[in-house]
């Protein structure tokens, strides 16, 4: 739907995500961009929609950094950072 009204001049704003908010952000970023990177970047996101469990345990409570948790807390931040960097490819060809 953001792709759609951005393409019609639209202006699209929402909090930063991730789910419905991170998605108005991308369809308004891909509006020009042929339908197949949209469903790719899309499909990058599938499955990751919702924090790793005990993401909010990150510091035990012996103020110790749990690696596990940054691990998967970073495999699930992977994907968006990568779209990052295909939209700033995208705008230098634009």
């Amino acid at each position: 739907m953001a792709r759609a009204l951005s393409r019609k001049g639209s202006l699209m704003t929402s909090g930063g995500g991730p789910g419905a908010m991170e998605a108005t952000h991308l369809g308004a970023l891909l509006q020009n961009e042929p339908d197949a990177a949209l469903d790719g970047a899309l499909q990058k996101f599938k499955g990751r929609e919702a924090l790793p469990a005990d993401a909010n345990k990150v510091i035990t409570p012996a103020r110790k950094i749990d690696d596990k948790i940054v691990r998967a807390l970073h495999d699930w931040q992977e994907p968006r950072g990568m779209t990052r960097f295909a939209v700033t490819q995208i705008d230098q060809r634009h």
